[in-house]
């Protein structure tokens, strides 16, 4: 029934009865959804497990369309209700319905608070996703009483307060927890945690303090840790280098201070660091030779000493590279035609001397190179006339695809920096970084 068209009010006088259907998809339906339209569905499909309800159209009277609309559901086990225009407190059923295994409102309206008693009333549930709503207040500690729950997100709403206790004591099956976009605040998680199987956790842009908790050393199948716009302090910790499984380290826009983990060097998994807009210091380490490895974003730290073949110049697979506002120094090393499916290169802000590389010209999937505001000296190698991101400037380039040439070369020649200005200082949209984010949906069990 998907992508249905039904004018006005589904009314239960006609509608059709399918007493052993399991699976019901009416997504994109234009049809009023309200709690009369669960309970006839409940009356005339009273064996239903799995029902989708997504994207509809209207959106009535939906403040009660849970603590009404699921009672007769009895063995729903998956119901999905996201994108739609439902407003109103979220409520939920008197009676606890313990067959519920996946909730899905995402992409509503829904404000006031989550009820203190959602992990009694939902004991059941392995999946949960109310993101993208109008709610606030804190987090129900009783989360900590679904000890089936897999994944959890609430992010981007207006949750304020901690992460509760029990939530992190309670939930032992967590994979996924998605708390991003909210004003959450104080320590991340004590000394009591049993969350484990983490897999993903994601708390960026909210006020979370203090260091990196000891507590998730633990989470030795951690992929994913999204940290990015908080209040953290402290070191890097050593331990995240022992976290194998490591994928995405992404934690800038803190206050982290001290050197890089020359642990990082055996996270053999791992595909983006970015640790930029903190104020990490030392020097960058030299055993980097992650295969993996796309992305590296360090830039607006206190980063000094030179740049050497092993840090980073090794990563075949680097795709962007942002060192800029840092304090290198040193000559950009010969050995970075390796890089050849780099496609974003920012060195600029630094103290780097010697000439431009003529090794920069067989990058041939560079589309941003910015060297500008360093002390390099000589010509730009004449060799760009000949590359992809020149060609690409003269033939009026796509702005769908970010391009961008900045020099800054000190030479005696007048005529000569005033050509390289024109030819190779140019700027098109800024570029903006999409981290990847993994959905899970656990299947319906019997």
């Amino acid at each position: 029934m998907i992508d249905c068209k039904v004018n006005g009010v589904v009314r239960s006088q006609g509608f059709p009865h399918f007493k052993s259907l399991e699976y019901l998809d009416m997504n994109t339906a234009c049809i009023a959804l309200n709690a009369s339209f669960l309970q006839i569905i409940g009356a005339s499909m009273p064996f239903l497990k799995y029902l989708s309800l997504s994207y509809f159209t209207f959106g009535t009277n939906s403040s009660r369309i849970l603590d009404q609309g699921l009672c007769p559901l009895v063995h729903l086990q998956e119901l999905h209700m996201a994108n739609n225009d439902l407003r109103g407190p979220f409520r939920l059923p008197i009676h606890s319905h313990k067959s519920l295994r996946l909730l899905d409102v995402s992409n509503n309206n829904f404000q006031g608070r989550i009820p203190a008693e959602i992990g009694d009333i939902l004991p059941s549930l392995s999946s949960f996703n109310i993101s993208m709503n109008a709610l606030d207040g804190s987090i129900p500690s009783s989360f900590g009483n679904m000890n089936f729950l897999q994944i959890l997100d609430l992010s981007n709403n207006h949750l304020t307060g901690e992460i509760p206790e029990h939530l992190a004591i309670g939930c032992v099956n967590l994979e996924i927890l998605v708390l991003s976009n909210n004003n959450l605040e104080g320590h991340m998680f004590s000394k009591n945690f049993n969350l484990t199987k983490l897999s993903w956790l994601l708390l960026e842009d909210n006020h979370f303090v203090e260091e990196i908790p000891q507590s998730l050393s633990k989470c030795l199948s951690l992929e994913g840790l999204h940290l990015n716009n908080n209040n953290l302090s402290g070191k890097i910790p050593q331990w995240l280098g022992n976290l194998t499984g490591l994928q995405y380290i992404i934690i800038p826009e803190n206050h982290l201070e001290g050197p890089i983990p020359v642990a990082f060097c055996q996270l053999d998994s791992l595909q983006i660091l970015g640790i930029s807009d903190n104020n990490i210091s030392g020097s960058l380490p030299s055993c980097f030779h992650l295969l993996s490895i796309e992305q590296v974003h360090l830039s607006k730290n206190m980063l000094h000493g030179q740049l050497k073949e092993g840090t980073f110049f090794n990563c075949s697979s680097l795709l962007m590279l942002d060192l800029s506002y840092n304090r290198l120094n040193g000559s950009i090393p010969d050995r970075i035609d390796g890089l050849l499916r780099l496609s974003h290169l920012i060195l600029a802000h630094n103290n780097l001397e010697g000439e431009v590389p003529v090794q920069l010209c067989g990058l041939n999937q560079l589309q941003l190179l910015d060297l500008s505001d360093n002390k390099l000296h000589g010509l730009i190698p004449p060799c760009f006339d000949n590359t992809a991101l020149h060609e690409s400037y003269n033939n009026n380039y796509s702005l769908d695809k970010p391009l961008k040439i900045f020099f800054t070369v000190e030479t005696v020649e007048r005529y000569v920096e005033k050509k390289s200005h024109e030819n190779f200082e140019f700027t098109t949209k800024k570029h903006c970084l999409h981290l990847p984010r993994k959905s899970v949906e656990p299947p319906i069990r019997n």
